[in-house]
């Protein structure tokens, strides 16, 4: 078995084609072939089939070998062409060969076709071999290219900065990002020594560093954690970030770095921080206002019942009076206690601010003095709000003091007020909802605050005046106040510029609504039964209630509450009952007596509130509370509040 040839034959004489194919056997291939000598029969024979050779006659009555060519050329082939002819002239020969022929041959002398043959098939073989491997190399050069347009979208569009370091520490390439980073012109950064991104105190450790790396390339994680890692930008400025270095696999000793500013991040690490310490804290204040509200209750009630014994003229009428005072302004403290801890019981509704604030700005007026200016700029069009209005009277009146505190030499107080908008992109971080809102904004001309002083502002006891000059509880009481209404409060402030507090306080739909006209206070003769574990304070308050004609059915806890209730003949016309107990809580006490008495209205007292009976501080209908300490007055007229047909709902 010879060699395979495929040949085609565009010869119209089918001896002079068998000839050639016999000359070809000879030579030792094995050849199969086809014949055409017309156009169409070529051009569809290439159509359907490859050759490893042509040959062609030169003269052919209406398909000559130029035409042949022709169609060859048309089709793009490598393959061999070549011509046999009986007759040649020398000029026929030269244009043969421009127009693209390999070889020519004279019929009666096709001894060297053979080796021809054998050259012009080594010679496509050739081209082919070349012509694969350039289109190999262009095909890899794409590749390339496409790789290194990859690498670089990752490299420009990769969110943290990225830096290419050599062995010696040059940078090599940094990404756009890089350049945004750290200040820098484009191209700027190519050229300049990795340290210049490194604050001067740590550029020696970064340096050791940086050679270990080179020594023992392994992927470096840095930054995270506690760890504190800071960066410089081009102006000497630095920031904390995290750093992930990786050795370049195709580069020996160069290290690609990835940079991330972790500044928000550490902000938002701090904000979580504060509101964590502010958590604490109140939770402490709030559990010590409950139980110094209980002992003052039983001091405050005491001294009245002591008080109401005594002659107009009594000598010891006044000590009394001191006590009184005194446990009413150790009251006001525990108040101030649980609005920052947003333990307080709301009074809500639907409010205008401007209304609010106009209510109370000739008072605020007297409040600061005549030395500082006070002026109010309404916004037009307001939202409305839900909020308790003596909470938002206190927040002004806190800030407005401490506004003056700020200008002893006076100055300029504006409150302004105006509708606000929260979005997505912006209440991440911060305790809010997004949506609509009404900002109240309070500034003043004063000597402003240092940032590590507004970072203190809202703690409790936390002042900067002097000794006997303020509580430190000022500014806590806003803020407790603002954050059980559902707000948001900031301060921007620098010295020597003043300060502007920032309240912001969800928008509601609905109509501005009325306070109630209070009951007078006047005696009574239902039953109420009281729940309070205090044994103290429950036999000062059943005192209390029986002074003002109340029958009174007192439990020391739950159980005989419950009890009582069950096993009572008569009506119990209200439950008054504490909300914070060992067994259960005053709301669990209340359900369970209104399963065996349902007309019975329920009065809470406690020093501060839990969600067990208060939605974000608000009562279920039918009930109210009365805040620890509490006179007997107070706790009349609440009683007459709940009792009288007139105040039922």
């Amino acid at each position: 078995m010879g060699r395979p040839l495929t040949v085609l034959l565009v010869e119209d004489s089918p001896e002079d084609a068998q000839l050639i194919v016999q000359q070809l056997e000879s030579c030792g291939w094995d050849v199969t072939w086809e014949r055409v000598d017309t156009r169409e029969a070529m051009t569809a024979t290439l159509g359907r089939s490859t050759f490893d050779l042509i040959v062609s006659d030169y003269h052919m009555p209406s398909f000559r070998a130029l035409d042949a060519m022709k169609v060859w050329k048309e089709r793009g082939l490598d393959t061999p062409f070549v011509v046999v002819t009986g007759t040649i002239g020398e000029e026929q020969a030269v244009e043969v060969l421009k127009a693209g022929a390999h070889d020519f041959f004279l019929k009666d002398r096709l001894s060297r076709l053979c080796s021809a043959v054998e050259r012009e098939l080594r010679e496509a073989e050739k081209r082919r071999t070349l012509e694969r491997t350039e289109r190999e190399r262009e095909e890899a050069l794409q590749r390339l290219a496409r790789s290194e347009r990859l690498f670089h979208d990752l490299f420009e569009s990769a969110p943290d900065a990225t830096v290419i370091v050599d062995g010696q520490g040059v940078i090599r390439a940094a990404s756009r990002q890089a350049e945004r980073l750290f200040g820098y012109d484009p191209e700027e950064l190519s050229g300049q020594p990795v340290e210049v991104l490194i604050p001067s105190a740590a550029r020696s450790g970064f340096r050791e560093l940086r050679e270990q790396f080179v020594e023992a390339p392994a992927p470096v994680f840095m930054g995270a954690g506690r760890q504190n890692l800071f960066a410089a930008r081009k102006d000497g400025a630095t920031f904390p970030v995290e750093i992930s270095l990786s050795p370049l696999t195709t580069e020996a000793d160069t290290v690609i770095a990835a940079v991330r500013d972790m500044t928000a991040r550490r902000q938002l690490e701090e904000q979580l921080r504060q509101v964590q310490k502010m958590e604490a804290v109140g939770r402490l204040a709030g559990g010590i206002a409950h139980d110094f509200n209980n002992i003052l209750g039983v001091i405050l009630g005491h001294s009245q019942i002591l008080l109401s014994g005594l002659a107009p003229n009594d000598p010891r009428r006044p000590r009394v009076d001191q006590i009184m005072s005194a446990s009413q302004r150790a009251a006001g403290l525990t108040r101030q206690l649980l609005a920052f801890s947003r333990r307080q019981v709301f009074e809500t509704r639907v409010l205008d601010l401007n209304q609010t604030i106009e209510s109370v700005i000739k008072m605020l007026g007297r409040l600061i003095g005549e030395d500082v200016t006070l002026s109010f700029r309404p916004g037009e069009s307001l939202g409305r709000v839900r909020a308790d209005p003596t909470q938002i009277e206190q927040v002004l009146m806190n800030l407005a003091v401490n506004a003056r505190d700020a200008m002893p030499q006076g100055g300029r107080v504006v409150i302004e007020t105006s509708n606000a908008a929260i979005e997505d992109d912006y209440r991440h971080g911060h305790a809010a909802a997004a949506g609509p809102y009404v900002c109240i904004a309070v500034s003043d001309t004063g000597h402003g605050m240092t940032k590590d002083v507004q970072s203190h502002i809202f703690e409790p006891f936390f002042t900067t005046k002097e000794a006997g000059k303020g509580t430190g509880l000022g500014l806590s009481t806003v803020y407790g106040i603002v954050k059980q209404s559902e707000g948001l409060i900031y301060v921007y402030s620098e010295p020597g510029h003043g300060t502007t507090f920032k309240i912001y306080l969800p928008a509601v739909e609905g109509e501005v609504e009325r306070p109630a006209e209070p009951s007078p206070s006047r005696r009574g003769s239902e039953t109420v039964l009281l729940v309070e574990d205090e044994d103290g304070l429950r036999a000062l308050i059943g005192e209390l209630l029986e002074e003002d004609g109340y029958h009174v059915l007192a439990a020391e806890n739950p159980t005989k509450a419950i009890e009582a209730a069950e096993t009572y003949e008569g009506v119990i016309h209200l439950l008054l009952t504490d909300v914070v107990m060992p067994q259960m809580s005053g709301r669990d006490v209340a359900r369970r007596v209104k399963e065996r008495r349902p007309d019975v209205r329920v009065l809470y007292m406690s020093g501060y509130t839990e969600d067990a009976i208060a939605n974000r501080g608000v009562l279920e209908a039918g009930s109210s509370l009365i805040s620890k300490p509490f006179t007997q007055e107070a706790l009349t007229r609440k009683l007459r509040e709940l009792l009288d047909p007139a105040s039922r709902p």
